[in-house]
């Protein structure tokens, strides 16, 4: 979830209504952490950009005795990162300037949605972005 960089791990991907999706946690054992967390999941539930991971839903609970908040996600494709797209494309000698333009271009586009929104992703990096 941007906005926040705590630790975090998928703990469980599957089905639910016939959708794909993902559960991560994420340690809230600081107050404002986890009150940065509830807003930011808030906004991307509400938000509605192709780029941009929606957020279903997210619970607060406990893991080894520490606060924590479980989020979860609706799963993007096929779980192919931008890193990972981008060495296949390289490897087959399949990457234009052209692909990399539209997508870096999708890619700014999609944190534009998300700082217009006023949440800030902690965390871009090639293996962070679907």
């Amino acid at each position: 979830v941007p906005g926040v960089n705590p630790s975090r791990h998928a703990l469980f991907v599957g089905d639910l209504d016939g959708e794909r999706f993902v559960l991560k946690r994420y340690d809230t054992s600081d107050t404002n952490r986890r009150r940065e967390l509830q807003r930011s999941a808030a906004v991307l539930h509400k938000l509605r950009c192709p780029g941009v991971v929606r957020v279903a839903a997210i619970f607060h609970g406990a893991y080894g005795g520490k606060p924590c908040s479980y989020v979860q996600m609706r799963m993007v494709g096929q779980g192919v990162t931008m890193r990972e797209w981008l060495r296949a494309r390289l490897s087959t000698g399949d990457l234009s300037m052209g692909n990399i333009q539209l997508a870096f271009l999708r890619l700014a586009e999609s944190v534009q949605a998300i700082h217009a929104a006023g949440v800030a992703h902690a965390d871009l990096k090639l293996i962070n972005v679907v």
